[in-house]
């Protein structure tokens, strides 16, 4: 048997890695010895009421999800995820994610939302971009067809959700953050 050590750089960088949270849902499920998504049903969705959230696997149909489109309006196929479901195959609903937040913002100091390194002008916790002053987070995703923005404000106790189903992140995204801009008395930026 050959064995190597992990070489770990003395001031390594943050990189944010889909893959990294494939392996870590893998590695939770493995450990309760139940799927990913039954662990996600029995520890998330079902406690917190996310009735119109599902994960979107190959070969089901997640409920009342709508058609993707991506660039000139053409229809997107969906994604198969299996392993990777982890990563990005969680579908919900607009109101699902307000729950979602209105739980995050219940306990505003959860460890979840807490500066755990530095991250392109900013921070992150686990999963979140925290913005320089430590009081606004936020995510965004995508997949081919659909985009997604959450955004909340720890200090001022507010929410924002922006869920698309054409993909562009990066116009998702500023949406987002001019809203949140918006709620907070500041002037929105030029898309």
């Amino acid at each position: 048997m050959m064995r190597s050590r992990l070489q770990r750089p003395a001031n390594p960088e943050f990189r944010y890695s889909n893959l990294g949270y494939a392996v870590l849902g893998y590695c939770l499920a493995r450990a309760a010895g139940i799927s990913y998504e039954d662990l996600l049903e029995r520890e998330i969705l079902k406690p917190r009421g996310l009735h119109n959230t599902a994960l979107a696997m190959s070969g089901q149909q997640a409920p009342g999800i709508v058609q993707g489109y991506k660039k000139f309006g053409l229809p997107a196929a969906r994604w198969n995820f299996d392993a990777f479901a982890p990563a990005g195959a969680l579908c919900s609903t607009a109101g699902d994610q307000l729950k979602w937040i209105q739980t995050l913002l219940s306990n505003p100091d959860r460890a979840t939302l807490q500066p755990h390194a530095q991250a392109g002008g900013g921070q992150i916790g686990l999963a979140w971009m925290i913005r320089l002053g430590g009081e606004s987070c936020w995510h965004n995703g995508g997949t081919y067809g659909f985009s997604s923005y959450l955004g909340l404000h720890r200090k001022m106790m507010y929410g924002v959700v922006v869920l698309a189903n054409r993909y562009n992140s990066l116009l998702v995204t500023k949406l987002g953050s001019n809203l949140e801009r918006l709620l907070r008395g500041l002037p929105a930026l030029p898309l």
